[in-house]
């Protein structure tokens, strides 16, 4: 008699199990609610500081780099209203948090678990309430340097010359 142990095969985690969707819902939910808060909260002293500078874009300013001002110009064609001001943080939210799943994905050799739980805390973090609510130089930065550091996993991982270029490219706006 022979005692064979059979073992389960092994099967490769569903792309979209339970906690995905539930992440990635909470996920939708928060950045709709930081786009009704965009559109009808007043611009607070420092936005509107900041939109002025939008409207007189440089290469720099007295206190920070330029990345807040360029972020408000690239949505000023749609209007004067504190949304227009604040749109371009909110979809700086979601490149952030989109980065930042990519690289956690990338680092547990594919698991989208990894990758939802990471953007369910980016998300959830009370800074980033403030970096992508609000129009702040947060926002634009916490976006490039989550496509920085992606692009730095896949470059270190891949060693293709195209990825390091990307990474190149995603590095300039950190700095």
């Amino acid at each position: 008699m022979s005692s064979a142990v059979e073992v389960a095969p092994r099967t490769k985690p569903r792309a979209w199990d339970r906690l995905s969707i539930v992440a990635w819902s909470i996920i939708a939910i928060v950045t709709a609610m930081r786009a009704v808060a965009a559109f009808s909260v007043p611009l607070i002293g420092d936005e509107g500081y900041y939109w002025e500078w939008a409207r007189h874009l440089a290469l720099g300013y007295s206190d920070h780099p330029p990345g807040v001002a360029y972020t408000i110009f690239a949505f000023s064609w749609l209007g004067t209203n504190p949304f227009a001001v604040r749109i371009g943080f909110i979809l700086c939210g979601v490149v952030a948090t989109i980065f930042a799943a990519k690289t956690a994905k990338r680092l547990t050799n594919g698991d989208a678990r990894a990758g939802a739980v990471t953007a369910l805390a980016i998300t959830l973090t009370p800074l980033s309430s403030v970096a992508f609510g609000s129009a702040s130089p947060d926002g634009p930065y916490l976006a490039a340097w989550a496509a920085t550091l992606y692009c730095a996993v896949r470059a270190f991982g891949t060693h293709l010359r195209r990825d390091y270029i990307w990474l190149g490219v995603a590095l300039e706006p950190s700095c």
